[in-house]
């Protein structure tokens, strides 16, 4: 009995049913491809030092995302001060804060540029001062024009904005922001140097005198505070105090 020769169709039939199935895992390649590279993680690490350069061992590093949803990555320095926090590899603004016992906590805002062009790790050191460091630190970057690294971002946002009511002639707005600037954070000084001056200005004088007093507690041959003093001694009428205050003046170089 001859057989039945296949037509054209049935002979095409399974070329097209393997071309489909090359077209699905292709497919479900290139889904599994695009899914792993959303996922992708990164990572920042470096060395968090003391004012010497030796490594401070056990710090807490908390890194918040700044764009979305906020949520925290942690890490605790090791050996020599070294830290690694793995990260989403699409974050790159994060707001880095850094806390060890005996030292001012530090906070900054930070966008890592390698990160946002695509790199999977970047480096970052940072340094952690005691308190006394910390003003310093805030009084030299105010002097030089500089952004006040390290304070907390609260008291910064208090201190640029009784900086602007104090240009503006709005004393009493900038008294009560400069005080909640030292609230949030003591370490900022620039705002103790200028409320000093806000409240000579307000007339007074006691509280300026007293401002000027604790500055100089860190600050003793600050010119500016030690005229302060003087001046508002003298508005009180105490020549003792004011006496005082130029010895020291003209103790200076």
């Amino acid at each position: 009995m001859p057989q039945e020769t296949p037509s054209r169709c049935s002979l095409l039939a399974p070329r097209h049913k393997t071309l489909t199935g090359w077209k699905i895992l292709a497919t479900v390649l290139l889904l599994t491809l695009f899914g792993s590279k959303a996922h992708a993680q990164a990572s920042v690490t470096g060395t968090i030092s003391d004012e010497s350069g030796e490594g401070v061992v056990g710090a807490k590093v908390v890194l918040t995302t700044q764009v979305g949803s906020p949520f925290k990555l942690k890490a605790t320095t090791l050996k020599k001060g070294k830290y690694r926090v793995v990260v989403p590899q699409n974050k790159y603004d994060f707001l880095v804060t850094i806390e060890k016992e005996g030292f001012h906590p530090f906070q900054e805002k930070v966008r890592f540029d390698r990160l946002r062009r695509g790199n999977r790790s970047t480096v970052r050191n940072f340094t952690l001062l005691t308190l006394t460091g910390a003003r310093r630190r805030a009084l030299d970057q105010a002097a030089a024009g500089q952004e006040l690294v390290g304070i907390k971002i609260a008291a910064q946002e208090a201190y640029n904005k009784g900086a602007k009511l104090s240009n503006s002639g709005e004393l009493e707005g900038a008294r009560d922001a400069f005080l909640e600037a030292l609230e949030e954070d003591p370490a900022i000084a620039p705002a103790q140097r200028i409320l000093m001056t806000v409240y000579y200005r307000l007339k007074d004088f006691e509280a300026a005198a007293a401002t000027a007093r604790e500055f100089l507690k860190d600050f003793p041959a600050h010119r500016q505070a030690l005229e302060m003093e003087r001046d508002s001694c003298r508005a009180m009428k105490d020549e003792a105090c004011a006496q005082q205050a130029q010895a020291r003046l003209e103790e200076l170089p």
